[in-house]
């Protein structure tokens, strides 16, 4: 029975974060990197988590979503880094910071972004304060060219 609600719980996040990573956009108008997972290392264990990213002409979105271990749900104050790759290096070109958790997405847009015809990401650190102290993870989305 355990097994059963467990996998009701994963399967249905997976549903709602596939929702919101590809429904709803004009491709013609919006390049959707997509989303990527991860995992996160909260207090009660390891929490499937994801980092999203889409573009249109006018700005770039960033999206972080925390996971939930059991009933529990997964909180971090998160800065993200909106990159470019230039001469094979990856550059910061914007950064937003906020809380994301289970039940409360961190979205952030980043606009008036050149379109250089480079490779694109967002970086998510996560901290465990407000203060953006005590690191616990590094994310990254998928890449695409702007």
């Amino acid at each position: 029975m355990m097994k059963k609600l467990m996998m009701f719980m994963f399967v249905s996040v997976l549903a709602v974060t596939g929702a919101f990573c590809f429904g709803g956009t004009d491709k013609a108008k919006a390049t959707n990197a997509g989303c990527k997972s991860f995992i996160f290392p909260s207090g009660v264990g390891n929490a499937t988590s994801y980092v999203c990213a889409s573009d249109n002409n006018y700005s770039v979105n960033g999206t972080v979503q925390m996971g939930r271990v059991g009933t529990w749900e997964t909180v971090a104050y998160t800065k993200l880094y909106l990159q470019r790759k230039v001469d094979g290096k990856w550059k910061t070109i914007d950064t937003a910071k906020g809380k994301a958790s289970t039940s409360s997405k961190l979205n952030r847009t980043f606009s008036n972004i050149a379109k250089k015809k480079a490779s694109m990401r967002i970086k998510a650190v996560m901290y465990s304060n407000s203060n953006y102290t005590g690191k616990l993870k590094t994310a990254y989305s998928n890449t695409w060219k702007r």
